[in-house]
């Protein structure tokens, strides 16, 4: 349990470490080529995809054994990790160009200027969706119905961050939040 914590850890923090130079070189900005995603997309998928696949093909050839896969089967597989993040972006910044997909990226915008407000109703949905004291959902579902759970989930957070934001300028938790750092009335109403 320690060792899949650690592991947690580590990635998270490596991820945070490698996409903040990633910000400040305006890798999430529009001011690059589409040349350049597109490279991202396909170094990225190219490199990370195989590798991951190798990870997979290793901890099969070992029969799963608990202790190759949590370990040395780990290693291509968290090699692969950033390499398939980094496709990710690329394919995010390639489709945030296309006219027919602006409604996904400013339900995106809106969601990460909300992201506290979201992080806190795509925990309480799932909470009720899963736990005995709402739907009682867990275990009873496969794994195809809980893709379709969670993207019923995301779908309503988009369209809640993205109208909420229409009428006021932070989301209810980060306006709580300002209030309780800045010490002073914040108002949350937009002003035109």
């Amino acid at each position: 349990m320690v060792s899949l914590i650690l592991d947690a850890f580590f990635r998270s923090f490596g991820m945070i470490l490698i996409g903040m130079p990633l910000y400040t070189w305006l890798i999430f900005s529009e001011f690059k080529e589409k040349s350049f995603y597109r490279k991202m997309l396909l170094w990225g998928f190219g490199i990370g995809i195989p590798l991951s696949m190798i990870g997979l093909a290793l901890s099969y050839l070992f029969g799963w054994n608990w202790r190759y896969s949590q370990f040395l089967g780990q290693i291509p597989n968290t090699i692969a990790t950033p390499l398939i993040a980094i496709s990710y972006i690329g394919t995010i910044m390639i489709w945030s160009r296309k006219a027919f997909l602006q409604f996904v990226k400013t339900g995106l915008e809106s969601v990460g200027r909300t992201t506290l407000t979201c992080y806190l109703i795509r925990s309480i949905l799932s909470i009720f969706v899963f736990y005995g004291f709402g739907l009682g959902l867990y275990g009873y579902v496969n794994r195809f119905e809980q893709v379709w759970i969670v993207l019923s989930i995301w779908i309503f957070i988009l369209i809640f961050a993205s109208k909420w934001l229409q009428k006021f300028q932070y989301g209810p938790i980060e306006w709580i939040w300002r209030l309780l750092t800045h010490l002073k009335m914040i108002p949350i109403y937009k002003f035109d």
